[in-house]
């Protein structure tokens, strides 16, 4: 009698909630009614979790956007500075013409070629 009456058993709707109650079928509803409260707060705790998690991965996302966005800009700048490094060399080494150099750095400006700031 008791085997056939473990096997009838259910766990409480609530366990995902953290419910640990196994009772029998005609138990059960009793279980639901009386511990209502109990598993309210079960529920408020989980969505307490689950807002919080939300959270920090919104605040996370935001965090690494803006890491990605810094780092397009730096990636920007130092291929600029790059650039810039290449036309010193090639000109240190009588590889580029004056003129080209002269309309280069009128067009994008010193401080921009060479990432100097002001």
């Amino acid at each position: 009698m008791a085997r056939r009456m473990d096997m009838s058993a259910r766990s409480c709707p609530y366990r995902c909630f953290g419910c640990p109650v196994k009772l029998p079928e005609k138990d059960l509803t009793r279980h639901l009614s009386s511990d209502a409260a109990s598993h309210l707060n079960l529920v408020t705790k989980a969505l307490t979790v689950e807002r919080s998690t939300k959270e920090f991965q919104r605040e996370a996302s935001a965090c690494a956007i803006r890491r990605c966005e810094q780092a397009d800009r730096d990636s920007v700048a130092l291929c600029r500075q790059l650039q810039s490094l290449e036309m010193l060399y090639q000109l240190a080494a009588n590889e580029v013409d004056e003129s080209k150099l002269s309309s280069t750095v009128s067009k994008r400006g010193f401080e921009d070629m060479f990432g100097v700031v002001r």
